[in-house]
């Protein structure tokens, strides 16, 4: 699932999630979660304190209700 440039999350095979991002479209990963999340609103949570911002309040409204 991709939902801001560089930012992507990510289902497991077991069904957690995982974020990762990449500096720059087309290159590698530069970061990613150090852990998998039960949901994505936790994932996305964890995105945001590593850089990951919201972009709108219906975004935000979709993912935490």
């Amino acid at each position: 699932m991709e939902m801001q440039e560089g930012w992507s999350f990510v289902r497991t095979k077991s069904g957690g999630w995982i974020w990762k991002h990449a500096a720059r479209p087309g290159v590698a990963v530069a970061a990613h979660s150090s852990r998998t999340f039960n949901t994505l609103p936790d994932c996305i949570a964890d995105a945001t304190r590593h850089g990951y911002n919201l972009k709108t309040q219906a975004e935000r409204d979709t993912l935490f209700r």
